[in-house]
């Protein structure tokens, strides 16, 4: 006799809702980097992202475990290299003909290097290294900026896998204490982001670093065995009761609901009141985002059929979110070629412009280069048709890197300077002057604000160090509190001096904010060559030498 009770299908682990909330992840980017300076906290669906992956990587590990008792490390690492490399491969030959066509030659060096970073997935560490800031980008940003992320995640694939498989077998398979690890290390790291961060210095540093960043993977690692630990339980128990508060059943469903609430309104509401500036956002702000977003994980993996998955699981908000990996890495390079010099285009419509490129580029590739490469397209020409491709890409991308930039140019400013001080070559293009920035915080400020859009006659560097200032002794008081002279500072006449009598340069100008100096305290000598940091006509155009000594360079 047989049941009539039919055994029903197994259900797909795909979720659209999750597709959908990347999808309104990365269009508060694109947009923030479109030029919608309202969303100033736009990186913190990075986070989102972080902890999603952590999340559906760590579930797919523990099916797999679940099925075959192993991971297969070298199947997951190849399906991983299908969904990366091809686009990757894509976007960095697109950085060398921004590179090849569009860059200034004296940035060309450093172009090189990300693009092979890019290729290798370690740019978050490439960026620390050359000390490219992310929030401090200037006029010669990298087109592979973004790719920071992506190195983080791909650190992340290489990694963890090794590190859950190393739990799974010396615990044979149990799952106990792991959470408790987890959220250990997640605190950890936020714990270490905070200790590194320095409120009022460029914080690229801990922004880029992989173990800063872990706290948002790990918390979605952390959301993955809970819920696996929390499926085994409900396999081996029948029934359980609902708490009840107040005499209100309190079911696990009405929670989790409210978690995805709070975490939908932290993604679209935190870019508003969010910045670069925010300290608690480097002290704990990073955590938060992962938690909430470990809390909209929860829900829609729990929840299929809840009235907030169908709304994230609108259909063209999940289309979008499924190429949210092409969508992002193509978008910065295609912003900065299609840029308002080179459009002649502002505001909606330049805006209209860039939306519509990127998105036909990311669907397209999609289309016609990644979905074939993940379902196996390669195998089925050659055997071993994917390492080979692999091979091919990273060969490819490696030879673009080298090739776009032979026609590298030495920086007209040097990089191996003392202290804090940050460099910035301007992009030199036919009939351009160029001026040259020297000082302090004031000079860098002339820097960064200038307005390019409006003076595309002049091209514009800079080289400043924060604190150090024309003005001698150099000495900074902050209110009350006074310091003594920094040692790096001591030379500034003498390493200005050098590099303003350079004769690469139209216009010279310094920002000590001293006495007879014109535009917020800048002195400019674009009219006489000679007015040079240390020349005598460069000192009676400044003020005095006897007016130089005794300032203080202070912030009060």
């Amino acid at each position: 006799m047989t049941s009539g009770v039919r055994k029903q299908p197994p259900r797909s682990h795909y979720l659209p809702a999750v597709d959908g909330v990347r999808g309104i992840g990365v269009l508060i980017v694109l947009l923030y980097h479109a030029g919608w300076t309202i969303l100033g906290g736009a990186f913190l669906a990075i986070d989102m992202f972080f902890a999603l992956s952590g999340f559906l990587i760590t579930a797919l590990l523990l099916r797999q475990y679940d099925r075959w008792g192993t991971v297969p490390l070298l199947q997951f690492w190849a399906a991983r290299a299908r969904r990366l490399l091809p686009a990757m491969t894509g976007v960095v030959l697109l950085a060398g003909v921004y590179a090849k066509f569009f860059a200034d030659p004296t940035v060309l060096g450093r172009f090189r290097m990300d693009m092979v970073s890019a290729m290798t997935f370690w740019s978050n560490w490439h960026f620390i290294h050359d000390r490219q800031s992310y929030f401090e980008t200037g006029s010669t940003v990298s087109p592979l900026l973004h790719t920071w992320s992506l190195g983080i995640e791909e650190q992340f694939y290489i990694v963890w896998p090794l590190l859950l498989l190393g739990w799974l077998y010396v615990r044979r398979g149990r799952l106990r204490g792991l959470p408790t690890v987890l959220a250990a290390l997640a605190v950890g790291s936020a714990v270490l982001m905070a200790t590194m961060y320095h409120p009022f210095s460029d914080p690229s540093n801990v922004y880029y670093n992989t173990f800063t960043r872990a706290q948002a993977l790990i918390c979605g690692c952390l959301l993955a065995v809970l819920l696996e630990q929390h499926a085994r339980r409900s396999r081996s128990v029948r029934r359980r009761n609902v708490p009840v508060i107040l005499g209100v059943p309190l079911r696990s469903s009405a929670v989790s609901a409210v978690a995805a609430s709070i975490g939908i309104g932290w993604l679209l509401l935190a870019p508003l009141f969010v910045n670069d500036q925010s300290q608690w956002v480097f002290r704990g702000g990073f955590l938060i985002s992962g938690v909430t977003s470990i809390g909209i994980g929860w829900h829609l993996a729990t929840c299929r059929d809840g009235r907030i998955s169908a709304i994230l699981g609108w259909r063209p908000l999940a289309e979008v979110g499924k190429r949210v990996y092409g969508l992002y890495l193509w978008h910065w390079p295609i912003f900065l070629m299609l840029d308002q010099q080179r459009t002649g285009l502002d505001g909606v419509v330049l805006l209209a412009l860039r939306l519509i490129v990127v998105f036909v580029v990311a669907f397209a590739f999609d289309w016609f280069v990644e979905r074939p490469v993940r379902r196996g397209a390669l195998r089925k020409l050659v055997p071993h048709g994917g390492v080979i491709a692999a091979a091919l890409a990273l060969a490819l991308g490696l030879s673009c890197a080298f090739v776009s930039t032979a026609d590298a140019k030495d920086p007209i400013f040097g990089t191996a300077l003392p202290g804090s001080i940050s460099t910035v070559t301007g992009p030199m293009r036919p009939g351009q002057s160029r001026i040259d920035i020297f000082g302090d915080s004031v000079g860098f400020t002339l820097w960064k604000y200038f307005p390019a859009a409006d003076l595309p006659k002049f091209s514009v560097g800079s080289s400043t160090q924060l604190g150090c200032g024309l003005a001698l002794p150099q000495e900074l008081q902050v209110g009350s509190f006074h310091t003594a002279a920094e040692p790096q500072c001591g030379d500034w006449e003498q390493r200005w001096g050098r590099w303003s009598g350079r004769p690469s340069r139209d216009c010279r100008s310094s920002s000590p904010g001293l006495p007879n100096s014109t535009t917020g305290g800048s002195t400019a000598s674009c009219s006489e060559s000679d007015r040079r940091s240390g020349r005598p006509t460069w000192q009676r155009h400044t003020g005095a030498p006897s007016m130089l000594r005794g300032r203080t360079d202070a912030i009060r």
